[in-house]
């Protein structure tokens, strides 16, 4: 007969190693780190490219109040295209090409580190204050809060990605050569593991709440354990023609990318599709995913899905088919509204805030070209995006959540009128202005406080400026005659305290 007692020893014996982390059979189980010296992300506004480590771009705070209004402007030496961090003493921190930038939440510089391989990954900030950032010529490096070296890795080739923070502390990201690698990097600077890839791999790696990891190539996603064990690689689309973007995972554990040309796909977490909904053209952005499901993703139109893959809505940049979004991902703040990076024409670049019916809520103009930043979110409801700001690589980080700068009108002379020695004569046939004589260009500003000046061109050539109402302009000088019947083109320009620029123009037929 057995003992009782020996069954009993056996059956607790059994229980204990079921509970420890290395027991027989765990060595592939999802086991979630204890609270004891986490090292993992800075619970702070906006810690990594995408908010968190499933690149949701949720901000668990209110935009309400934030009219679009520009309030401050930090002039950087380059161009930037990385996503702003933030942490939980309200610093921003941002690359610029050569350079890693600390900023105070009043824009004042705290500090930069200079590196000449700087690209456009954006910088992550673990709960220690420790900043990583990815460079062009394959590093990664830890900076401390100070902004001084704390140490650095060497990998195989440049680098695109924006790293991500486990709970752990583990550093992730890929790297973008042929056969693209996979890292996973130890808070300390050794490496723990890594895996080849098959093809570039330029994105954000995610993580999900159990602590799979998710990455992609061009054209596959991959699924691992945290000790660098494959759980399963799926492709994605036609191998020769499909460019996936970043990974974004929802509160159902479904990944959501999309892919060139023109489609989202919803991943289940054993690597099967649940659906795929078509995008037209949906560009390389990660998709953003909000507290209610909803998924957003766009280049030509931003599009928001339901989670069952039906459109929800479809947001129009514009009706001239020349604008697109830029971000490489977007921002939600907890009101549900969506902030989205763009590009019109190759020559403005604005940040749009989109109502959570998709009705469009304001936009502002933040660059003379395009705008590949994605914004973050402030504890106050700051937007931070990054631009260009010159013809000459110049870039400038800017803070929204000022007085808004209103657009100057010019009210005289009026559209489709004769003009006789500067008095309105009548209207004219063909709807277009026309003067003979001297004219004066008046202008309308509906906030005059906000104007630190006012300029006015003729063509190309800058003619006048006032710092004071009343705003206008007496042109005077004889018409060219060798452009009779040809249009002039009046434009005014009006410049704020943070030197932003509003303009307005008119076409103007003049003789004598």
């Amino acid at each position: 007969m057995i003992n009782k007692s020996y069954v009993i020893g056996i059956i607790l014996l059994f229980i204990l190693l079921s509970m420890h982390p290395m027991a027989i059979g765990l060595d592939n189980e999802l086991i979630k780190p204890s609270n004891e010296n986490v090292i993992g992300p800075m619970d702070s506004p906006w810690p990594m490219f995408g908010h968190d480590a499933r690149h949701t771009g949720r901000s668990q705070y209110s935009t309400k109040s934030n009219n679009g209004g520009i309030k401050w402007t930090f002039e950087a030496e380059f161009l930037i295209t990385s996503s702003p961090i933030i942490d939980n003493n309200n610093t921003i921190y941002f690359t610029s090409w050569n350079y890693l930038y600390a900023v105070y939440p009043n824009g004042a510089e705290k500090w930069h580190w200079k590196n000449y391989e700087i690209g456009d990954s954006s910088p992550a900030i673990a709960e220690d204050g420790t900043i990583y950032v990815c460079t062009n010529d394959g590093m990664l490096y830890a900076i401390n809060p100070d902004g001084t070296v704390k140490w650095s890795f060497k990998g195989i080739a440049r680098i695109k990605s924006s790293p991500t923070i486990g709970n752990d502390g583990t550093i992730y990201y890929s790297t973008f050569n042929e056969k693209g690698k996979f890292y996973a990097i130890n808070p300390d600077g050794t490496e723990k593991w890594h895996y080849d890839a098959d093809y570039f791999c330029q994105q954000s790696p995610v993580i999900a709440d159990d602590g799979t990891i998710y990455f992609n190539s061009h054209v596959s996603l991959y699924s691992f354990y945290p000790n660098g064990t494959l759980i399963w690689k799926k492709k994605i689309g036609d191998p020769n023609f499909t460019f996936l973007s970043g990974p974004a995972i929802g509160d159902d554990e479904i990944i959501y990318l999309s892919c060139d040309p023109g489609y989202l796909y919803a991943i289940y977490s054993n690597g099967t599709t649940k659906w795929r909904s078509s995008t037209e053209w949906s560009g390389w952005s990660t998709p953003s995913i909000g507290i209610d499901g909803t998924i957003y993703i766009g280049y030509k139109y931003l599009y928001a899905f339901y989670p069952n893959g039906t459109i929800k809505w479809i947001f129009k940049l514009d009706e001239s088919g020349s604008h697109h979004i830029d971000s490489r991902t977007y921002a939600l703040s907890s009101d549900g509204d969506i902030f989205v990076g763009t590009c019109e024409d190759k020559r403005r670049g604005y940040i749009i805030a989109i109502n959570p019916d998709g009705s469009e809520k304001w936009r502002e103009k933040v660059s003379d070209y395009r705008v590949l930043s994605s914004p973050a979110i402030g504890v106050d409801g700051t937007i931070y995006i990054g631009g260009y700001r010159g013809d000459q690589g110049e870039g400038a980080l800017y803070a929204i959540n000022g007085k808004k700068f209103e657009d100057p009108v010019i009210v005289k002379p009026e559209l489709g009128l004769l003009y006789l020695a500067d008095h309105k004569l009548c209207k004219t046939f063909n709807r277009e202005t026309w003067c003979i004589g001297k004219i004066t260009i008046e202008v309308f500003h509906p906030d005059p406080d906000t104007v630190c000046s006012m300029e006015f061109w003729l063509d190309d050539i800058k003619k006048y400026e006032i710092t004071d109402p009343p705003y206008e302009w007496t042109w005077i000088d004889r018409a060219d005659l060798s452009r009779f019947g040809n249009a002039n083109i009046i434009t005014v320009f009006v410049v704020n305290q943070t030197g932003m620029i509003k303009s307005d123009s008119i076409m103007l037929r003049r003789v004598f």
